[in-house]
């Protein structure tokens, strides 16, 4: 007679010292700080393009700055030369409208390489042309915010800091999954067998069994213990860098606050001595009509008024820069650079 025999085990298991879920929780936290490094990399990509798009308007007001200053310097010099034809003693003069002219040239040519660098770096960036950018808005809210605001915005919002806390917790979970090792694990065991004509007794041999099982690791080595150890020391690292980037995004927001405030202070300042330059452009041209005034000292003036303007603008743009910089120091610039978008 042939022996025969089949059996089924079907295990379940019960209580494996929290490892699933704690593995379920670290990869969760993982998957979140992946998410949010991304958001913070977005933020400051948003940065980058804010600063290419300031880039080309900034470029494109300087260069029509620069040529109606060089229309202006040309037609002084011309006005120079006429007089020079009717007194031959101001042909001296000449030499001093040919230097001006020649030196706003310069200063146009200067500024249309400027803007097609800045043309090039935005289309490079942003993957189309710089064509219908509109006039910036400086960002709402920042002359009325305080730096105890501004920093707690940023540790409540800022993604970087947010994925560094993900980054802790996802550690946790590990050091709670590798803990798990020390303890029991229970299970629970169905098992039937089917046997017939098992060791020579003829007939069948079937038995069924129901039951919990409890298994645990006297001897690994010291392995488990080390393994918990070495969590730890992860866990606490990745503490640290919670401490270490909420520092790093607090000195960024207080210094980029304080950068804004400085950009505000300086443009209020150049405003004015733009509005002067400007007026004393006037007085000197009125002046020169009724014949107190000759046309160096219109070329003086006018290089003055060209100073003036051409800081205004740099300031201008600078507040811009800095204002943006607030922004995405807090960790917020990517949102706003997506409403633009819609």
């Amino acid at each position: 007679m042939t022996a025969e025999e089949y059996s089924l085990t079907l295990t379940q298991p019960i209580f494996d010292g929290m490892r699933t879920p704690s593995r379920v929780s670290a990869a969760e936290a993982d998957a979140k700080a992946e998410n949010l490094t991304a958001q913070s990399k977005l933020n400051d990509v948003a940065l980058d393009a804010a600063y290419a798009y300031l880039a080309v308007l900034e470029a494109r007001q300087r260069l029509a700055l620069l040529r109606n200053h060089e229309a202006r310097a040309r037609e002084i010099a011309t006005r120079i030369e006429r007089r020079a034809e009717v007194d031959p003693g101001l042909r001296s003069l000449t030499v001093v409208g040919g230097s001006q002219t020649e030196e706003a040239r310069y200063l146009v040519l200067n500024s249309e390489r400027e803007l097609a660098l800045a043309e090039t770096r935005y289309r490079e960036l942003i993957g189309a042309e710089p064509e219908g950018l509109e006039p910036p808005v400086e960002p709402a809210g920042l002359l009325e915010l305080t730096p105890d605001e501004a920093v707690s915005g940023a540790e409540n919002r800022h993604p970087a800091l947010a994925a560094a806390r993900a980054r802790a917790e996802a550690a946790d979970g590990e050091r709670d999954a590798t803990k798990a090792g020390l303890l029991p694990r229970l299970d629970a065991e169905v098992r039937a067998r089917n046997g017939r004509n098992i060791e020579g007794i003829s007939g069948p041999d079937d038995d069924y069994y129901v039951g919990l099982r409890l298994t645990y690791n006297f001897a690994t080595g010291g392995r488990d213990f080390y393994d918990v150890s070495a969590a730890n020391y992860r866990e606490q690292a990745a503490a640290i860098r919670v401490h270490d980037v909420a520092r790093e995004i607090r000195l960024g927001v207080l210094e980029a606050l304080e950068n804004y405030r400085s950009a505000r202070d300086t443009h209020q300042v150049l405003l004015r001595r733009e509005a002067a330059a400007s007026e004393l452009v006037r007085v000197y041209e009125a002046q020169f009509i009724g014949g107190q005034r000759d046309l160096l000292d219109l070329f003086f003036v006018l290089n003055e008024e060209r100073a003036a303007s051409r800081a205004e603008l740099d300031a201008r743009f600078a507040r811009l820069r800095s204002a943006y910089g607030v922004v995405a120091a807090m960790g917020e610039l990517a949102p706003v650079a997506a409403s633009a978008d819609r």
